[in-house]
């Protein structure tokens, strides 16, 4: 990052407009925070830091850099210039002037030397990180694989794309996908990707990056929108072990459902957990799923085991408020109905009215003819 600024800075020419410069900006001043806190957090942010404590950078160029690289992240380096309003605005902890000149002068100091450094203390630090989790690939089981995206507001960004924005804005977004461990926590990597990429098609890097870290026995859990006839023939074709949250509104499964929702409110062959005042049952049961096998090129079976969950109170609470809404709906409908008769009434009186008019004014002309 810090060599592609310096690369960038250089490009700046030109005199920009007061009117420009005092445009309104996208970043917000909880997002800056965020940022900076994140990036502290990183392998950059602690490769960067560490340079601090071995005296390699000042504690001036330290405290410059921080501003720079959250305003870089979110706005970019095309308007650099503009960072003194950002700063002077004190949307990161920053309270010594800040301007154009004080940018270039840092950028001279940093040299291949002190940027080699940055790298060499970044990779040590991922390096140790990894040999604490081959410490604990033993026990590590369970990794939970998400998704986000975030709207991206720059035209330098290559991964922005137009696509299934979260926020609903017709914004280009980036895609960013995270693996955690679910026992400590610890992120086993991570990736972005254009904004029209699905996240099925970022699994086979995800397991690549777990190989990575000599993680082999695992399963991986997912969210209820990898729940496709496609995406889990993808993951099966993966090798994957995974835990996915199903759709009900397939019909097979809602026949499952409602061929074992007696015994399973009941409790009858379930297994009863009890914690926090509450009761859940559950039922383990072992189908099959076919799907196709790209490596043996033909079509396979591999059994599913779907869990079955029943919670009484949450099903009680849930009949009651059925129930109010099903009287609510039977009011309106009553409501509906007494209306539709007075105006059925109304409208047979009315046309009564209308026929007696008519007959009185024909035989009136009948009359007068004669």
């Amino acid at each position: 990052m810090i060599e592609s600024v310096k690369v960038e800075i250089s490009k700046e020419a030109g005199a920009v407009s007061s009117d420009e410069l005092l445009e309104a900006r996208h970043m917000k001043v909880g997002a800056s925070y965020f940022i900076l806190e994140v990036f502290k957090r990183s392998y950059s942010g602690r490769a960067l830091k560490a340079l601090y404590y071995s005296r390699k950078i000042s504690r001036t160029l330290y405290e410059q850099l921080l501003p720079i690289i959250v305003y870089d992240c979110y706005e970019g380096v095309k308007h650099l210039n503009r960072i003194e309003y950002f700063v002077r605005d004190h949307i990161v902890p920053f309270t010594k002037n800040f301007n154009k000149d004080t940018v270039q002068r840092l950028f001279d100091v940093l040299g291949s030397e002190l940027i080699v450094s940055f790298y060499t203390r970044k990779h040590e630090l991922m390096q140790a990180d990894l040999s604490k989790s081959h410490q604990m690939l033993g026990d590590r089981r369970y990794i939970a694989l998400d998704g986000s995206n975030i709207d991206v507001n720059l035209d330098n960004i290559s991964n922005a794309d137009f696509g299934e924005s979260k926020s609903g804005n017709s914004t280009p977004i980036v895609n960013f996908l995270s693996l955690i461990d679910q026992v400590s926590g610890t992120v086993m990597g991570h990736c972005t990707y254009s904004g029209h990429t699905t996240e099925i098609a970022t699994l086979e890097g995800s397991v690549k990056q777990l190989a990575y870290y000599g993680c082999k026995n695992y399963t991986v859990i997912v969210d209820r929108e990898y729940w496709s006839l496609y995406n889990i023939n993808v993951m099966y074709n993966l090798g994957l072990d995974f835990i996915v949250h199903a759709k009900l509104f397939m019909g097979s499964l809602k026949t499952f459902i409602k061929s074992i929702i007696n015994d399973l409110s009941v409790g009858n062959g379930c297994q009863k957990i009890e914690q926090n005042n509450e009761i859940n049952y559950c039922q383990c049961h072992e189908l099959k799923w076919s799907y196709y096998d790209i490596k043996s090129a033909r079509k396979c079976r591999k059994p599913v085991y779907l869990y079955a969950f029943y919670n009484p109170s949450f099903a009680s609470a849930a009949k009651l408020e059925l129930e109010e809404q099903v009287r609510e709906l039977n009011s309106q409908f009553n409501e509906y109905k007494e209306a539709l008769s007075k105006a059925t009434a109304q409208h047979k009186k009315s046309l009564k009215c209308l026929n007696s008019l008519n007959f009185s004014r024909t035989c009136s002309m009948k009359v007068f003819f004669t």
